[in-house]
């Protein structure tokens, strides 16, 4: 920024009395305007840019929680039915078909069969439950990432 400046001095050590006061005048005068002009554009737009990628990572961490948790939703209710419905109509048909077995009214083929049924169903319960778990973790993962992130939703 121009500018003009007046100094007025006293040195008291020189001998010659004429020459201990001294009077001055300054003057500044930018000459690169435009570089400077340059560089704050410059830091402007590496500001923009690093807003942009802090809210790309805001962006990808939320859709992170979302998709966490409609896979913990979903792997929730696949447990659900499988507990509560397919294994225990597993189970009730091989009572059932062990008691005709008993009965001699079913043979040893249908009944192999159903506890293989009821083996099938447990086994893709227990393996419900895992991918159950699995997407909590995800789940927890994405939260802490979100904890983390130096982006909270009350700057938004």
């Amino acid at each position: 920024m121009p500018g003009l400046g007046f100094g007025f001095a006293y040195d008291r050590f020189w001998s010659e009395s004429d020459l201990r006061g001294t009077i001055g005048v300054s003057l500044n005068l930018p000459l690169n305007l435009g570089r400077l002009a340059a560089r704050e554009r410059e830091a402007q737009a590496a500001l923009a840019k690093a807003e942009a990628e802090r809210l790309a990572v805001r962006d990808r961490i939320e859709q992170r929680i979302e998709e966490a948790s409609a896979s913990l939703g979903l792997n929730l209710h696949d447990v659900e039915i499988m507990r509560d419905a397919v294994v225990p109509a597993s189970e009730r048909s091989l009572k059932a078909i062990r008691a005709a077995y008993e009965a001699n009214r079913s043979d040893f083929l249908t009944l192999l069969s159903a506890t293989r049924d009821l083996a099938k169903a447990r086994l893709e319960l227990y393996e419900a439950q895992v991918m159950a778990h699995e997407a909590q973790a995800e789940l927890k993962r994405a939260l802490a990432a979100d904890a983390t992130s130096p982006v909270r939703e009350d700057q938004r």
